[in-house]
Formats: structure tokens, C-alpha cells, sequence
């Protein structure tokens, strides 16, 4: 470590150079920026969006901003409004409300609203004295980058191509769509569902991970016709005592149309239509369907493959692109020592925005110890991140929100004799007075459940706490400390609850899964 760090002394003798270049202006490239030019780092930060397909691009900010959480969330939120002026009259409120929503004006204020953080994130990095290159960059070496417009860096045109140099590189490109190719003519991603600029009308989504979920639930939820298809099992990093639940609901309260263990194989225009065919994954059996709008989500791979990371002999996971480091035990080095990579690039860590912002903060104040050499403190140590006990929300109408480990995750790590469930099911009191009935005339009613998993063998600690309900996230968020802190079930069964409220459930749980009982609730 010490005969790097005079190479890098040497290196920044002969140049003027940026202590940092940043490749990837998302959620960690840009948390990384912020907080290393608070520590006084000289930073210089590119970006440039590969259009999609479908022509989509977008501005400063990184999936989250511009093609992820924050669109969706704001579409989720339209959904909810709707569902709740629907559930209105039995609280005494009489109003009409369309059945689908206003897409063109839904559309046109999410993106107004990007373009205002856009904007921030530029101002931001301006305030801070950071270079922002909305440029192409490519590696020429361990110390410097080539950035350009994507067809001057293929042509190699050296007159329109520059070069900056550089002590350390942080690389978080992130991730884009992954794609099938019975579809991709006639398909798009979660890259243009944000800005399509006509109503997707009556949609396939294909897809059985967090992505297509949500848009499936959303979509459906702003009144449109929606057909859900995966090849194998939905949500399969996740409890699956929960998943079923969502799938119910879908089905059931929703009707979203689900076409289980299935993959299309075949589409074509029709018109202004799209036919698509499909088969199986477990027998032979075929079917078609004619949509508006195709959308796929079957997963993400790294953007990676510009940066000619092979020329440095940077290690890539073939299967997804991502970059595999943890060399001296950090997770976000490469073996190339002043190189690191953060968020959704980095092969085997859980593709989060609030991670990759953690993640980035840390990182900023670890290559400044580097740089000021106190790289053997505990100081230096204290500014890794823990990738364990995080917290996350799958925004599905009904909403599902987790920290730790689910049941299945639990048992293969400590054995299923260690493990005990505490479980409870029931109606929130503020659906209590809008019961449904469905064709059948039996009774529809939005449950919340709660699990926690814990530890016997370790004092009943609390490895994973899940809740599927209204405001999933908001509930979680402050028992996702109390996890972090080592939680005991006796902690959580100690503490007075906030009535009438769903939180206050996982401070009452009693019933045990093992013991078979009851834990649907029935009264207050």
C-alpha cells in the first residue's frame, strides 16, 4: 500500500490532475461527488445517457431520478389517490372519478419535476466546484480517461476527443434493461414507461422481479388493462409467504391477468398493435395475445462494456457485466488499486439507490484517508459499509417493506430448528368500512400481515422483520435501526405500541408459526 501510494505521489508530481474522476453522475457518483468536495477533493464528474431503443434519454441523476424510484413513486402515488377516492363513500364523500387516469398530464408534470432536479443536481455540483462533463469517458489507463460523444470515442477521431488525468477513478455507470429477443423490436423497458408519450393502453408485462411488479401494479392501478407473465417464480429474492399474498391481491382485488411459468418466444406489429406468442417453461402448451404496450423488466445488466475495463485488467462478471472487486477486503475495490466502483455495477451487492448514496459517502472519505495517508486507522475501517440489514420497499399497491433476512434466507443460514416465525394477519382499521364483494359475492378485504424472523440459537435475535401493507416504507425505516442494533423479539414485545395505527402490530405479535395458531386478528 505505501509503494502505491508514492507511485501515486509521483504520477501527481509530473501532471496537474483531479484527485477523483467520477464516472457516472447517479445516485452514489453523485453522493460520492458531494461529500468528497466537502472533504476538499478536486473532482470531476462525467455522465451521458445511451438513448434507449426507443430513443429515451434523460438528464443528470441516474436511474433513480430519471427512470426509476422517483417516477414511480410519483406514479404509485397517483394510483393510491385514485384507489382512495374510490374507497370514499362509505366515510361519506360523494364524487364522481374517471376510471383511467390522465396520462398526458401525469406525464407531462413527473418529467416537469425531473427536469427540476436535473437542474438541481447541476447547480449542486457547480456550488461545489466540480467539474461536470455530460461526455463519453473511456479508460486510455489506470490514470486516465478519453471522453468525447460516443461516435468520436468509436471513430477514434483524436481531434474531438480529450483526455483527463486522474489519482483515483470512481466507476458507477449503473445498469440498463436487459432485453429478450423474441421482443426487443416491439417491446420497451422501464428506460421509456416514465415519458411514453401516448397511454400504454392495454399492456403485457414481462418480468417476475421487483420492476415488473410495480409497474404491473401501477399500471393497473391508473386504469388500464394489464397481463402479467414470468418465466419461473415472481419476486424470488423475496419471503414468499408475502409473495403469494401480492400475487392474490393482484389476482383477486386487482384482476390482473396472470400467466404463470411462461416466456414469449414471437411478436410482431399488427397495425397499432402488438401480437405476442408465448409457451410454457413447463410443458408444451402455447398461447398469443394482442396488446397496446409490451413492457419488459426481466432484469438489468452493468454499463460497463464502454469503458474498456478488459484493457485494464479489471474483472467483469460475463453474466451481467458487473464488476467484480473486493480486493483487500473492500467490496467496491478492483484489483486495480486507485480504482473502485459503487451502486448497481458492483457484481453481488443488492441494486439500491439509498446503498449506492451510502456506499458513495463512504467511499469520498475513504480516498481522502488514502490520499492524506491514514489508509491503516480505524478510522479507515469505519468507512466501509456493512452490506447486511438494509431495508427495502417493493412499491406493489399493497405495499412490501423488509430489513434482514425473509424465512428462507434464515433457515439455510442457521438451520430451520434455530429459527421461529411471529406472525399476524388483519384488516387495517381504515378498510374496515369499504368491504367488497367479488363475483362470487364473497368478501374482499385488504389484510396487512406481519412477520418478524428470529435467532433462537442467538437470544431470539431479530434477523428479519417484513410488513406488507398501507405506507410499508415509512413503517420500516425506524425498525430497520432497531435491526441494525441487535434487536431481540423480547426488545420489539417490550415496547408500547401507537394506537390505532398497523405499525403497532409488530410490538403485539404472540403467535408463533411453529405453534400453528391463529394469527389472523379479529378485533381492535
Amino acid at each position: 500500500m505505501i509503494r502505491f501510494l508514492r507511485r501515486i505521489q509521483n504520477f501527481c508530481n509530473q501532471a496537474e490532475v483531479f484527485d477523483v474522476a467520477v464516472v457516472g453522475g447517479g445516485s452514489g457518483g453523485l453522493a460520492f461527488a458531494l461529500e468528497g468536495a466537502k472533504l476538499g477533493l478536486k473532482i470531476a464528474v462525467f455522465d451521458y445517457v445511451t438513448p434507449s431503443s426507443h430513443g429515451s434519454t434523460w438528464g443528470l441523476g441516474g436511474t433513480c431520478v430519471n427512470v426509476g424510484c422517483i417516477p414511480k413513486k410519483l406514479m404509485h402515488q397517483s394510483a393510491i389517490i385514485k384507489e382512495k377516492n374510490v374507497s370514499s363513500n362509505p366515510y361519506g364523500w360523494t364524487s364522481s372519478f374517471q376510471e383511467q387516469v390522465d396520462w398526458n398530464i401525469l406525464i407531462e408534470n413527473i418529467q416537469n419535476h425531473i427536469k427540476g432536479l436535473n437542474y438541481g443536481y447541476k447547480g449542486n455540483l457547480q456550488k461545489q466546484g466540480i467539474l461536470y462533463l455530460n461526455d463519453q469517458a473511456t479508460f486510455k489507463d489506470n490514470h486516465t480517461l478519453i471522453y468525447g460523444k460516443p461516435d468520436d470515442l468509436i471513430a477514434q477521431d483524436k481531434n474531438k476527443l480529450k483526455e483527463l488525468k486522474f489519482r483515483y477513478c470512481v466507476i458507477s455507470t449503473g445498469g440498463r434493461p436487459t432485453k429478450l429477443k423474441s421482443l426487443e423490436k416491439h417491446a420497451i423497458t422501464s428506460d421509456d414507461i416514465f415519458s411514453l408519450r401516448k397511454p400504454p393502453g392495454k399492456t403485457l408485462v414481462v418480468g417476475g422481479g421487483y420492476i415488473a411488479l410495480e409497474c404491473a401494479g401501477i399500471l393497473k392501478g391508473l386504469g388500464f388493462d394489464v397481463t402479467l407473465m414470468t418465466r419461473g417464480k415472481y419476486l424470488r429474492e423475496f419471503d414468499q409467504d408475502i409473495v403469494e399474498m401480492i400475487l392474490e391481491h393482484y389476482q383477486k382485488y386487482l384482476k390482473v391477468n396472470i400467466i404463470p411459468q411462461s416466456l414469449p418466444f414471437h411478436s410482431e406489429q399488427k397495425n397499432d398493435k402488438i401480437l405476442v406468442k408465448w409457451q410454457s417453461t413447463v410443458s408444451a402448451q402455447e398461447g398469443s395475445g394482442i396488446f397496446d404496450t409490451v413492457l419488459m423488466a426481466i432484469g438489468r445488466q452493468a454499463n460497463t462494456k464502454l469503458l474498456n475495463l478488459d484493457k485494464l485488467g479489471v474483472k467483469v462478471n460475463p453474466t451481467n457485466n458487473k464488476i467484480i472487486g473486493n480486493l483487500n477486503g473492500e467490496i467496491e475495490r478492483t484489483e486495480i488499486e486507485n480504482i473502485f466502483a459503487i451502486g448497481d455495477v458492483v457484481n453481488g451487492i443488492p441494486e439500491l439507490t439509498p446503498v449506492a448514496s451510502k456506499s458513495g459517502q463512504l467511499l469520498a472519505k475513504r480516498i481522502q484517508l488514502l490520499i492524506r495517508g491514514s489508509f491503516l486507522s480505524q478510522e479507515y475501517e469505519n468507512t466501509k459499509l456493512e452490506y447486511s440489514d438494509y431495508p427495502t420497499t417493493v412499491f406493489t399497491p399493497l405495499e412490501y417493506s423488509f430489513v434482514g433476512l425473509n424465512e428462507e434466507q434464515a433457515k439455510a443460514k442457521f438451520g430451520e430448528k434455530n429459527i421461529e416465525i411471529y406472525h399476524s394477519k388483519f384488516v387495517p382499521l381504515e378498510e374496515q368500512l369499504c368491504d367488497q364483494l367479488d363475483e362470487n359475492y364473497e368478501l374482499l378485504q385488504k389484510k396487512v400481515y406481519v412477520k418478524v424472523v428470529c435467532n433462537t440459537s442467538n437470544n431470539n435475535k431479530v434477523v428479519g422483520i417484513h410488513y406488507l401493507g398501507p405506507n410499508a416504507g415509512e413503517v420500516m425505516q425506524g425498525f430497520a435501526v432497531a435491526v441494525k442494533l441487535g434487536m431481540r423479539i423480547e426488545d420489539l414485545q417490550r415496547t408500547v405500541g401507537i394506537h390505532p395505527t398497523n405499525a403497532e402490530e409488530l410490538v403485539l405479535l404472540k403467535v408463533t408459526k411453529s405453534s400453528g395458531g391463529d394469527f389472523e386478528k379479529h378485533g381492535c
